[in-house]
């Protein structure tokens, strides 16, 4: 049920972020792996958010941003948007994040020999 969540607030940050149009690169660019990085973060704060049924209290996206990576959400805003304009890389870095949450998932899930 997770993996679905995800899936689909990954997705749907793909379709709204995608124009037609060439996107010009933003004045305060955020390197490919930094922004995989921080998408992967989002992710898992949206899926353990929806997932909180004692409603402790986690940092907004805005918080995250702005304490982690210390960038505001325009800038992540005008990244997103700008990686998404390729809709291939995108969707390669949408995968990596998928692909390192199943990685996450199925090594806590293995036991450990001991």
């Amino acid at each position: 049920m997770k993996a679905n969540k995800l899936i689909l607030i990954i997705t749907l940050l793909f379709v709204f972020a995608c124009k037609e149009k060439a996107v010009p690169k933003p004045d305060n660019f955020i390197e490919k792996q930094k922004m995989i990085e921080i998408m992967y973060d989002m992710a898992l704060l949206e899926a353990v958010k929806s997932q909180n049924p004692n409603n402790i209290p986690y940092p907004t996206p805005v918080e995250l941003l702005k304490n982690k990576y210390n960038i505001d959400s325009l800038t992540f805003a005008n990244n997103d948007k700008y990686y998404a304009s390729d809709i291939k890389e995108y969707q390669k870095m949408n995968q990596s994040v998928l692909d390192r949450i199943q990685e996450e998932i199925q090594q806590k899930s293995t036991p450990t020999k001991k």
